[in-house]
């Protein structure tokens, strides 16, 4: 049990706290945030988050892990993908069969900014989302990354850092594709 503090900075000056006790749950409406915030706390917490389906919250949509910021991400990029990072980075990219693209390497990312790279989905030939080779970012300082398959980047899925990644898996609900990636 106990009490935990769990601050959420952003652009400007915006900050908000909240106190959290054993087991509880918060909600908090970050949705007048325009670009990266942060999330930091006391001990160990789960973090995701969800959109209003329809404006309404009775129906949510694009439900995903918010995952720590690391030095070495993988993931499956899709149309576009956004990088930040709460201290600014260097960040260079690694596609799935090694090679090393030479168009953006290596991406800068200013201090509390980020940066969205289009077209990812066009690597190796593929157009559809979610179905190019792996991509790992390896950078200097901590950094998050999330794949976006439309505009609005609702429909995204985090990149994964490489520590975090297991052996075992389960699926426990209906879904249509499976992807996997290895280092």
């Amino acid at each position: 049990g106990g009490q935990n503090t769990v601050n959420i900075t952003g652009p400007g000056n915006y900050n908000h706290s909240v106190t959290l006790g054993a087991n509880a749950r918060v909600e908090i409406d970050n949705n007048s945030v325009s670009g990266p915030y942060y999330i930091s706390a006391d001990t160990p917490i789960l973090a995701y988050s969800y959109s209003p389906h329809n404006g309404a919250l009775t129906q949510v949509r694009d439900s995903r892990p918010i995952l720590p910021a690391d030095v070495d991400l993988l993931g499956v990029p899709s149309r576009s993908a956004v990088l930040s990072s709460n201290q600014g980075a260097t960040v260079d990219f690694i596609h799935g069969d090694g090679t090393v693209p030479q168009d953006n390497i290596p991406l800068a990312l200013t201090l509390g900014g980020f940066e969205k790279i289009d077209g990812l989905a066009n690597i190796d030939g593929f157009t559809s989302a979610y179905r190019a080779h792996p991509l790992r970012l390896k950078s200097d300082l901590p950094i998050v990354a999330n794949s976006h398959n439309d505009q609005s980047g609702s429909s995204s899925a985090p990149f994964v850092p490489t520590s975090m990644m297991k052996k075992r898996f389960a699926v426990n609900v209906d879904t249509h594709y499976v992807a996997f990636i290895s280092t």
